[in-house]
Parts: C-alpha cells; sequence; structure tokens
C-alpha cells in the first residue's frame, strides 16, 4: 500500500487531473486532447465549469499562441501573444530561446510600431485634407489648396513632416534623375533619400489628375529604374557600360581588367572592355591609343600625299598611287573630314578630363570623384565597392594633381618624316613584310590597322584594306611604321 501511495503521489498534474476527468464519466479522447492542449489544470477546472468543449479544445488546439506556450511554458501566454503580434511563431520560438526578446526590447519594438503607425495616419492626414484647407508651399511658396501638396515621412525638425507641392516635387525628381540619382527631400539641411513607397505614392497621386500626367510619372518610373541599375552596376567591378550614345546597357566582364572587344547586343556599339575606345583595338594596347592617333591624323592630312609624291619622282607604281589619290579628291576629303571629327571628339574629352579629374599621386592614374567627401583611393570608391585597377593608394582630391589634357596640333606635323622614309634605288628601305593586298614587299611606309585583325598594307594600297577585311573603313586608326 505504501508503495501504491508513493506512486501514486509522484504522478504529474496532468496525470492526476485526466484520472478525476476519467472517473467522473467524461470521453477518453475528449479528456485526453483538452489535457494535452491545455495543460491539466487549466483542462479540469475548464470541463468541470463547462468553459472547455470539444469545439474550444479544437480551436485551442491550432492557437499559435497556446502552440508556442507549449513548447515554453516558462513564458506567460499573454506576453507570448505580444510577441507574435511581431513575429511568426517559428521566429517567436527562435528569438524566445535564444533570449533575443526581453520585456524591455518587446515594449521598445511596440512603440516604435506605434509611432510608425501614427506617422501613416498623420501622412494619410496631410495626403487627404480638407477640400477648403490652404497651406502655402514652402519651396515656390505659392498659396494653394492643401490637397496639392505632398508630404515626405522624413521626419523633419519637432517630428514634422517635410512637405512641398506636386509641381515641385516633379521637378527635383527630373533633376534629381538627369544627375543619376535618386529624388530627396526639397528642405535645405534635410538629407532624405526618397524609398520606394514615396515614390509610388507619389506618382500615383500625380499621375491621376490627368493622362498626360499618367505619361510623365510612368516615365519618371522608367528613368528611376535605369538610375537604380546603373547605381547597382557601378559598385560591381567586372560590369562595363555601353558606350554608345543614349545606350543604357552594361555587360558584366568574365575578365575584369583584361582588354577585349565587346559589342552592344543593344544598339551594335563596338568598344574596348577597358578603356571603352571605340571600335576596338585588336592590334594595339589602351596606352597606345593616343600616339598612333596623332601619327595617323598627321599622314592622312599631309602625310600621305607628301610621302606618294615624294616616291612618284622615282617609281612609276607610286606616281600611279598618287594620280588616283589625287583625283579621287572627294573620297580624301570625306576621310579629312571623318578624322577631324575624331579628334575633335578626343579632344573634347580630353577638356572634360581636365576639368573633372585628378591624378593619383603614387601610380598617375586618372581619377574621377564621383560624390562624397576628397577621401580617396586608387582603383575603387573609399568605402568599397567599384574595383578597377589601380595601385590602392589613400589620398586627398583636393590635394591631388590636376589632369593635364594631351590635346595638340596633329595637323600636318610630321610630313618631313614620311618624305624621309620614301625609298630610292639605293635605299629601298624594306620592312620585312609583304602587303596582304599587292602581295609585294613593302618598303617606306607601312600601314597595320588597329581596329581589324591581321591587316597589314603599304602605302600604295591604303584604299584597298576592304578587299581583304571587309569590316575596314577609314575612320580606322592605322599604325603607320616607318623604315
Amino acid at each position: 500500500g505504501a508503495g501504491a501511495g508513493a506512486a501514486g503521489a509522484g504522478r504529474s498534474v496532468s496525470g492526476r487531473a485526466r484520472d478525476v476527468l476519467l472517473e467522473l464519466g467524461y470521453a477518453p479522447a475528449f479528456v485526453e486532447e483538452a489535457v494535452r492542449v491545455l495543460g491539466g489544470n487549466e483542462a479540469i477546472n475548464g470541463i468541470m465549469d463547462g468553459s472547455v468543449t470539444p469545439e474550444s479544445v479544437a480551436q485551442a488546439a491550432h492557437d499559435p499562441a497556446k502552440q508556442v506556450h507549449r513548447q515554453l511554458p516558462q513564458f506567460s501566454e499573454p506576453f507570448i501573444r505580444r510577441v507574435l503580434a511581431l513575429h511568426s511563431p517559428d521566429e517567436a520560438v527562435a528569438k524566445l530561446r535564444a533570449g533575443d526578446i526581453t520585456p524591455e526590447s518587446l515594449l521598445q519594438q511596440e512603440q516604435s510600431l506605434l509611432r510608425a503607425q501614427q506617422q501613416s495616419e498623420e501622412l494619410a492626414r496631410l495626403d487627404a485634407p480638407e477640400d477648403n484647407a490652404m497651406a502655402e508651399c514652402p519651396v515656390c511658396m505659392d498659396e494653394m489648396p492643401q490637397n496639392t501638396l505632398f508630404a515626405l515621412n522624413c521626419n523633419g525638425e519637432g517630428g514634422e513632416r517635410h512637405f512641398a507641392c506636386y509641381e515641385c516635387f516633379f521637378r527635383g525628381m527630373k533633376i534629381a534623375l538627369a544627375e543619376k540619382r535618386r529624388p530627396s527631400c526639397l528642405h535645405d539641411g534635410c538629407n532624405y533619400i526618397f524609398v520606394d513607397s514615396d515614390l509610388t505614392r507619389f506618382l500615383e497621386a500625380y499621375g491621376a489628375d490627368s493622362a498626360e500626367a499618367r505619361t510623365h510619372a510612368e516615365e519618371l518610373i522608367r528613368r528611376l529604374q535605369a538610375v537604380d541599375l546603373e547605381g547597382g552596376l557601378a559598385h560591381m567591378p567586372d560590369a562595363i557600360p555601353c558606350p554608345g550614345r543614349d545606350c543604357n546597357v552594361w555587360v558584366v566582364s568574365p575578365n575584369p581588367g583584361r582588354a577585349y572587344g565587346i559589342t552592344c547586343e543593344s544598339c551594335g556599339t563596338e568598344y574596348c572592355s577597358v578603356c571603352r575606345a571605340q571600335p576596338f583595338h585588336y592590334e594595339a594596347r589602351c596606352d597606345e591609343l593616343e600616339e598612333l592617333r596623332a601619327r595617323f591624323t598627321a599622314w592622312v592630312m599631309e602625310g600621305r600625299q607628301a610621302y606618294l609624291q615624294a616616291c612618284a619622282a622615282r617609281n612609276e607604281r607610286y606616281l600611279q598611287a598618287l594620280n588616283k589619290y589625287e583625283q579621287d579628291r572627294t573620297a580624301q576629303e570625306e576621310q579629312r573630314r571623318d578624322i577631324q571629327q575624331a579628334v575633335v571628339r578626343f579632344q573634347q574629352d580630353e577638356l572634360w578630363k581636365a576639368q573633372h579629374c585628378r591624378c593619383c599621386p603614387s601610380c598617375g592614374r586618372i581619377v574621377e570623384k564621383l560624390s562624397g567627401c576628397d577621401a580617396m583611393i586608387c582603383g575603387q570608391n573609399y568605402h568599397g565597392g567599384d574595383v578597377q585597377n589601380g595601385c590602392g593608394q589613400h589620398f586627398n582630391w583636393t590635394a591631388a594633381r590636376p589632369y593635364q589634357p594631351r590635346v595638340q596640333d596633329w595637323h600636318g606635323s610630321r610630313a618631313s618624316e614620311f618624305i624621309q622614309a620614301a625609298p630610292t634605288p639605293e635605299a629601298p628601305r624594306l620592312l620585312g613584310a609583304n602587303c596582304m593586298v599587292c602581295q609585294q614587299p613593302i618598303a617606306g611606309v607601312m600601314l597595320q590597322c588597329i581596329d581589324c585583325v591581321n591587316l597589314i598594307v603599304c602605302a600604295v594600297c591604303q584604299d584597298d584594306c576592304r578587299e581583304i577585311e571587309p569590316r575596314h573603313n577609314r575612320t580606322h586608326v592605322m599604325r603607320i611604321t616607318t623604315a
């Protein structure tokens, strides 16, 4: 008897409650489920006073708070319900077990949620004021119905929202997107940047007035998406923007820093993956382009004609080439014009770099500051991202040496050099290669197109390059080698 009594005294509260309820004649399945879901004390008291029924037990079995409470009985059910108002059941169990949620932290979360709700209600009130309410736009200073003002949730001084009229915000957005940045609050001293919910709310309200306004709003959305995409890609070390006019296509390079040719699938522009020169220079390094362009420009402007004249006095073949050159004046003038336009574009690019770029004090690399403070790192953004070729030197933008433009007058600057290279019977001046058009040994001057693959010709056959390479055109730069 004593042994049995000791065993009975050691039974759990749930076990004793189950026995009592079964002795009172309640269905075993109902009792077992009630004790499992509610616990012994709550089950026996609820069944005895009639508040616990099969229906209430079934409902409690699917109550998230009770499910969590069964797993974590050390936390009260009211406290768990407060937690579940902010977190999913699985997240609540994990955070409670890890000690990430305390009564103090839960209270802070609830207060923060309440403030956000109050701010949302305030924004809704400003967005839908009384029809006859008037207010002044703090940007343009015009008085207008309050329902034509747009409020931003940017926590201005004293907790007030910053607002302005739709037209002022719309103009501000257009300026920001033209500068390739996200729109921001128009109030002085406020650095708040529009988030997606602000933009959606603004554009929906702005576009509601007319079909024209909707068109403007849709265009702003497209431009913003392009700005966001470009901003994200600019921080990728292997992302390359197409230099084509008005083209927003980017390409991800499989080998960042290695020069190779890219053809844009959108606009068809062919360019270099490193220096973005157009077209890609298959037969030259990026750092050679300026000198090669200068030399070829001098050849086209005056050097070629002077060289052919010097050779024609001694060689019938060169005399025929000179006559053909002088007869086809239209083609020669068109080539000169094309070369001059390329020179102007290069000079404009050099002047732009002189105005916007400086040089790394360690390696001399050209560096542009897009935004932020004067702290710089050669080859990457100061706070990380946009990794390029650079030495990693830390320096101050203001103290760095400004870029010096490489602009010079190339017109006719090297004609004498080409004249001196003219071959003679006494000095044939062979260059060790055959022309790919006429197959004869090249003497005096050899031309190799850097924008085509393996295209080498003599001065006589320069205009016949397309017989070998159909993609060649007269704007391609050619490497001029003299004997």
